[in-house]
């Protein structure tokens, strides 16, 4: 036996049964302990551990949180309006209560007054200094006089409307305004004329007309008969339509008058002529 053959005879020996006949480069396979694998020799860690340290690496390089942002500012104080100045800039007209300002006038420019109040939206106090900045002359020397007997806490919006109206324009003037209004028709007048008269005195006899189909059927009532009677077959609902239907069958009214009256100026034209060539 040569030198080399005892040398893989004796190899053979020390290789213990049941391991096979393998080559010499198998690797020995080794069991799993704790989650631990062995993959070339290269540990490595299990699901749970490895998702840990991912977290830990993302939020070390995460941004910081923004800080929260300060509150927004207070919004500026809502500018006042100087009442005032803004009816004068309206075209508002002084009141001064002298003798020839009758209940009418007076009632109008309280009720115009009103209307340019409305527009500004504004309180009763701004109100009440609006129209007291409008007073002259001896309204100014009363409206003095009446604030110097009343309490400060009373001297309100309502309040001056109260005093003013017993003072220029008076409950007897109210009462002549309401009979008026409930005798009210349009007679001679036209259509527009009554409609004006009839808006002029409804603002005194409100109760008269607390809905809109009783501001129809007064209205209705005052007209001329074959207008009334017209209307009353459209059954309208509303004043407007009422007013406007009023308009308009009068327009053709007086446009049928016309063309009756050419007619019987040409049948009267003619009929001269032919007396003429007879004589």
């Amino acid at each position: 036996m040569s030198s080399s053959e005892g040398i893989r005879q004796a190899t053979k020996e020390e290789v213990p049964e049941g391991t096979g006949s393998g080559s010499s480069n198998e690797v020995e396979h080794v069991p799993q302990h704790q989650g631990e694998l062995v993959h070339q020799g290269v540990p490595t860690l299990d699901q749970g551990t490895f998702l840990q340290a991912l977290e830990a690496i993302l939020a070390r390089y995460q941004p910081a949180a923004a800080p929260p942002l300060p509150p927004p500012p207070p919004l500026p104080p809502a500018l006042r309006i100087s009442v005032p100045k803004e009816l004068k800039s309206l075209g508002a007209v002084e009141f001064k209560g002298e003798a020839n300002e009758g209940p009418v006038e007076v009632d109008m420019w309280l009720n115009d007054v009103k209307i340019m109040l409305d527009s500004l939206h504004c309180s009763d106090d701004e109100r009440l200094e609006g129209v007291v900045s409008l007073l002259r002359g001896q309204a100014r020397i009363w409206w003095t006089n009446v604030t110097t007997r009343v309490p400060p806490d009373q001297i309100i919006w309502r309040f001056f409307l109260e005093a003013f109206q017993k003072k220029y324009i008076r409950e007897q003037f109210i009462t002549q305004m309401k009979h008026d209004f409930f005798n009210l028709i349009q007679g001679g007048k036209s259509v527009y004329n009554y409609e004006c008269e009839f808006n002029k005195l409804a603002r005194y006899a409100s109760e008269m007309i607390p809905t809109e189909r009783d501001i129809c059927k007064k209205f209705i009532r005052g007209l001329r008969p074959r207008l009334k009677e017209l209307l009353l077959a459209a059954n309208l609902t509303t004043f407007q339509e009422v007013v406007n239907k009023a308009k308009d069958l009068e327009m053709a009214q007086n446009e049928n008058f016309l063309i009756e009256q050419r007619r019987q100026s040409k049948r009267s034209g003619a009929s001269s002529s032919f007396q003429s060539k007879r004589g």
